[in-house]
Order: C-alpha cells, then structure tokens, then sequence
C-alpha cells in the first residue's frame, strides 16, 4: 500500500487495492486467480500468480503481471509503494521487503 518506513516492513500495511476490492468477501481466494485478475487487489501478487516457489536451487524468479502498471501517469500505478514477501505458509509473517 505504502513505501516501507526506517527498514520496518510491517510499515507497508495491506495490499495495494485501489479498486477497493471486497476482500472480505468470503469467495475472495476463489474467486481471485490468474484467470480473473481484476478481481484481485492490486497488490496480491500471490492470488494472482500463485505461491512463489523458492527452493535451494532457484536464485531468481520471474514473475509478469500485466495489472500492475508502474507508469508514474496511471492513476493505480505502483510506483513509489513497496513489495513485501511472506513465508511460505501465508501467514502475516514479513521475510522480505523493499521500495519500488
């Protein structure tokens, strides 16, 4: 939603969700999915293109989203938040995070 603050990820807040999709919407996990991504926040990379799957092999990963505008012009674009990496087991736990 924002850009990270003194290194803290936990200063990012929620997922980009400019569309204010109802994610509160019990179907949100079904109905959010790389076939219909704009019923997806923003920012939920995840629902959107799955788990990331790192291994001890995989030094990086590609990843397209043709919903996540960073043009500085877009009104939803991404430009100036952030990205934060949860663990594997979707918890709210933050491993990773930086400024776009």
């Amino acid at each position: 939603e924002q850009p990270i603050q003194a290194s803290v990820c936990t200063s990012a807040a929620g997922h980009y969700n400019p569309r204010t999709v109802n994610t509160s919407n019990p179907n949100y996990a079904t109905l959010c999915n790389g076939n219909s991504p704009l019923q997806c926040e923003v920012g939920d990379l995840s629902g959107k293109g799955g788990k990331m799957d790192f291994n001890e092999y995989r030094e990086q990963l590609l990843y397209t989203d043709t919903d996540l505008p960073i043009s500085l012009i877009n009104d939803i674009s991404i430009a100036n938040r952030s990205i934060v990496i949860h663990d594997a087991n979707m918890s709210s736990t933050r491993i990773a995070c930086g400024n776009l």
